[in-house]
């Protein structure tokens, strides 16, 4: 559908981060190679959370904020959905692309 289309982090241990970034870094370069404007990623997570996410303790609190994915692809323009918004996307009209001549 979308071809073109950190917040508190007191819980997780060091290496979760170093992991959680490099992992934030390599969708940017894909979304980027991809010419991507849009992503869809997992609601709640420390990583791809948009607005709120885990607070990493493992008891289900949430804490207000963007997970380390969801903030690097806001940070370069590219737009953050969640999985519970797929159906209002789908139903959404793609915009027309402007036509290419061949001449």
């Amino acid at each position: 559908m979308f071809p073109s289309v950190l917040s508190s982090w007191a819980g997780f241990p060091r290496r979760a981060n170093r992991r959680n970034r490099r992992g934030a870094e390599q969708a940017l370069h894909l979304a980027r190679l991809y010419g991507c404007k849009a992503a869809v990623l997992k609601e709640r997570s420390p990583s791809c959370g948009s607005g709120n996410i885990y607070d990493g303790t493992f008891s289900g609190c949430l804490t207000p904020g963007d997970g380390v994915t969801a903030a690097l692809l806001k940070e370069n323009g590219i737009t953050v959905y969640g999985e519970s918004e797929i159906e209002m996307l789908l139903s959404q009209a793609e915009p027309e692309e402007p036509q290419q001549s061949l001449f």
